[in-house]
């Protein structure tokens, strides 16, 4: 009975528990709500700090893609005639027209065997053999044993078939000699030596070796009896077996061919071709009969041009006529390509292995097509770069865009989620001033163009830039060299001494100027090297290794490369290094800073918040899962009391009923 009032809330009592248990955990919700309206709050900044990151991500990649002058020097190149060479032309690459002449191209090797006549012939091993000259019909006599008969050993220098025996007075038909060799050849190795072969309307007797490959010329001896006249050595034609081994060298490695037994010109090729060890050797067949019996040719082709690619056909190749013999192979020597550009080497010609041509003119490839002349022109191209700085201003403004957003208010939405962080306004702020400032080591006077603006990327009254790609063409007229290094000048520099040279920097060297002073000893060797940004600085010593000086790491100087002459007579030489960083290299430089340093750290804080968040919020969780478990037990225990006391009502009014009873009876 208690167990099914626990079970049925409000069943004695009339009271409905739910609704007090609802607003006893709503009574005790506060802190879990508040926390998690501030993880929503989290959630969104994150989300918020990360768009705006990625942004930044993306407009780093653009500036990065601006980073290098040779980067940005693009041409884009034509040729008068595509049969003597076509061009291609990468970053770098110099305006102007080049002459080309070509005499001949590179080839590669090829050698193409005499010829088999059919793709099914027989190249493998060979067995030695003995043709009988041929008669019109095999079952017609051929000779007629002698009265003392004759008996015959057919050798093949390692094997003697014996004993073949012709009885006295006995007719034998070209048919009958066969079977005569066979039963001996057959009692004494296992095969039929001899077979009847018909060729051109004549049948000829064939004895053959049991092994295959140089197994001896056949030799015919009578050993007992009569000689038989049309079995005399001197009617058979022998031929010796040939082994099955094709052997090759291409490029300094050597690979060698095993054929088996009856291997064709077919199967030669796929060998070949399947050769996992293949060096660079292509196998082909061509048909072409230009004699009688020699129609399909294997042909070798070597897969790289010039004149040191060269095939061997090896003197181990035991491959009958696929030896390194005369006549066996006509061969196409590799050779390479031959040409001048401009006129240069006079009266001789600049040779390669191939036809693609990368080391001559800087920034373009050639690729020869054939013997001529032509010309190559390159052109400036700066509509690439142009796309390019377009499309760093919409990166900006998109950025601009997402700040105004999450920063701003408006009354449609309200305040951005991060109002109050001004560090993100401050970051686009210094973002736009470091685009229209003047980048690190340029000043007046030291080149044509100092600032964005002067080749058409400007800033209007709401803060947007803008790209006037009109202005950028007119900056690229008047001095193209300028507008390149403006933008994309990485580890530039120049010095203000005819002692000094400027040799190189790198993104670790700090950019404006640097001073200078070397002294030497009496033999105008360098004796010390020092650096230092400005007056205020301190001096460091520079590194020496000759006559050139170089920069310290881990200090600003670090990756500064100088050289340095001695002018004779001063004991002491000074000079300013500028090293200059464009736009780009700035803007890339200052990304970083931004994306490791302020938004890495929002973003560290805001997982660091939301992780607690989180964790409160699982606390705050369980803390009411408790308070709701107690509540519906003590509820449960109130109806369980409840029913207790009503069955001791129920027992009590049962009683009383039977004493009524009882008195009324009595």
């Amino acid at each position: 009975m208690a167990t099914t009032a626990a079970a049925l809330g409000g069943i004695f009592s009339g009271i409905d528990t739910e609704p007090f248990i609802t607003r006893l955990l709503a009574l005790n919700s506060s802190t879990l709500t508040s926390l998690q309206i501030r993880l929503s709050t989290e959630l969104s900044r994150k989300m918020a700090f990360n768009d705006i990151n990625s942004l930044l991500g993306q407009f780093s990649t653009a500036a990065a893609k601006l980073r290098g002058v040779n980067n940005l020097r693009l041409v884009s190149t034509s040729t008068g005639d595509n049969k003597v060479a076509t061009s291609v032309s990468s970053a770098g690459a110099l305006e102007g027209i080049h002459s080309i002449e070509v005499n001949r191209l590179a080839t590669a090797h090829r050698e193409v065997h005499a010829g088999v006549a059919s793709l099914t012939s027989t190249v493998g091993s060979t067995k030695s053999s003995g043709q009988l000259t041929a008669v019109a019909d095999p079952q017609a006599t051929l000779f007629t044993a002698g009265a003392a008969g004759a008996t015959y050993d057919i050798t093949f220098d390692s094997q003697e078939i014996t004993g073949v025996t012709f009885a006295a007075n006995t007719a034998y038909t070209l048919e009958g000699v066969r079977d005569a060799i066979n039963a001996q050849s057959q009692a004494q190795f296992g095969y039929d030596a001899a077979s009847i072969e018909l060729d051109g309307g004549v049948y000829s007797l064939k004895v053959v070796s049991r092994d295959y490959g140089s197994a001896g010329e056949m030799s015919i001896a009578l050993t007992a009896g009569d000689e038989v006249a049309e079995l005399a050595s001197d009617q058979w034609t022998a031929t010796n077996g040939t082994g099955g081994v094709f052997s090759y060298t291409y490029n300094g490695v050597t690979r060698t061919i095993n054929l088996g037994d009856g291997a064709t010109l077919s199967s030669l090729q796929d060998m070949i071709n399947n050769d996992s060890s293949n060096p660079g050797i292509r196998a082909s067949i061509i048909e072409h009969e230009a004699t009688p019996g020699q129609r399909f040719h294997l042909v070798l082709a070597g897969a790289a041009t010039g004149a040191q690619n060269s095939i061997t056909i090896n003197e181990t190749t035991t491959l009958g006529t696929f030896s390194a013999g005369a006549g066996n192979w006509v061969t196409t020597q590799a050779q390479d390509s031959q040409f001048r550009i401009d006129g240069y080497p006079s009266g001789e010609w600049m040779t390669r292995s191939s036809n693609t041509v990368s080391d001559v003119i800087s920034g373009m490839t050639l690729t020869l097509t054939g013997a001529g002349s032509t010309t190559i022109t390159a052109t400036r191209q700066t509509q690439t770069l142009a796309n390019d700085l377009g499309n760093l201003v919409a990166i900006y403004n998109s950025i601009q865009q997402k700040v105004a957003q999450y920063t701003g208010y408006s009354e449609e939405s309200g305040s951005g989620i991060l109002q109050g962080e001004n560090a993100i306004t401050n970051m686009l702020k210094s973002l736009r001033n470091s685009i229209m400032a003047v980048p690190a080591g340029f000043v007046d006077g030291s080149a044509t163009f100092i600032r964005a603006s002067q080749i058409g990327i400007d800033t209007d009254k709401d803060g947007a830039m803008t790209f006037d790609s009109s202005a950028f063409s007119e900056a690229v007229a008047q001095d193209y060299d300028a507008v390149l290094k403006l933008i994309g000048a990485s580890g530039a520099g120049a010095v203000d001494s005819d002692y000094f040279t400027f040799t190189s920097a790198t993104s670790d060297t700090a950019t404006g100027q640097h001073e200078v002073e070397v002294t030497f000893d009496e033999a105008g060797r360098i004796a010390t090297a020092r650096i230092r940004r400005n007056a205020a600085d301190h001096w460091r010593n520079l590194q020496i290794n000759g006559n050139t000086l170089m920069g310290q790491e881990g200090q600003p100087e670090e990756g500064l490369v100088l050289a340095v002459t001695w002018d004779g007579a001063s004991t002491t030489q000074t000079t300013n290094v500028t090293v200059s960083s464009g736009l780009a290299s700035s803007l890339e430089e200052m990304i970083g800073d931004f994306t490791e340093g302020l938004l890495g750290k929002r973003i560290e804080y805001v997982d660091q918040a939301i992780e607690t968040l989180d964790a409160n919020i699982e606390t705050q969780q369980n803390r009411l899962d408790q308070i709701e478990t107690r509540l519906r037990a003590q509820f449960a225990r109130m109806e369980t009391q409840l029913a207790e006391l009503d069955a001791q009502s129920g027992a009590y009014s049962a009683l009383f009923a039977s004493l009524k009873t009882n008195q009324s009876n009595s």
